[in-house]
C-alpha cells in the first residue's frame, strides 16, 4: 500500500500520537476503548487498553482498519482492496460488510474487514 499525496494530506491534518514504540500516528478512529492510527510511511497500528498496540499486518484486519478509519477520512477508501476474482460472499455477514445484535446495533463485519467478501480459495 502506498500513500498518494491526497492521503498524505488528509493524514497530515489528522491529530498525531506518538505510540509507546516511538512511532508517529494519525489518528483514524478512535471508540472509548481502542482505536486506529495510521503513519505517513503507511503503517497501520491498532491501540486498546487492554492490549497495548500493535502494528497491523494481516489484511482482514488493515481492511477493518481503513474502513472504520474511512468514516472520518474518505481518502483512506482508495486504500481499500477492490473485491478480487473468485472471492466469496462473506459467511458471517452475508456480503453486507456489517454485523448486528438485535437489529439496532452494528459494527463492521470482524471475520472479512467490513467489505463483504473473502479471499478466494488458495
Amino acid at each position: 500500500m502506498t500513500l498518494d499525496p491526497e492521503v498524505r494530506a488528509a493524514l497530515e491534518r489528522r491529530t498525531r500520537h506518538r505510540l509507546a514504540s516511538g512511532v508517529e500516528v494519525a489518528d483514524i478512529y478512535g471508540s472509548v476503548g481502542g482505536g486506529y492510527g495510521m503513519a505517513l510511511d503507511d503503517r497501520l497500528f491498532e491501540w486498546g487498553l487492554d492490549s497495548g498496540e500493535r502494528e497491523l499486518t494481516d489484511p482482514i484486519h488493515v481492511r477493518l482498519a481503513l474502513m472504520a478509519g474511512s468514516r472520518a477520512l474518505p481518502e483512506l477508501r482508495r486504500l481499500i482492496p477492490s473485491r478480487p476474482a473468485g472471492s466469496l460472499d462473506c459467511a458471517r455477514c452475508e456480503g453486507t460488510g456489517k454485523s448486528c445484535w438485535s437489529g439496532h446495533f452494528q459494527w463492521l463485519c470482524e471475520a472479512c474487514g467490513g467489505v463483504g467478501w473473502t479471499e478466494p480459495p488458495p
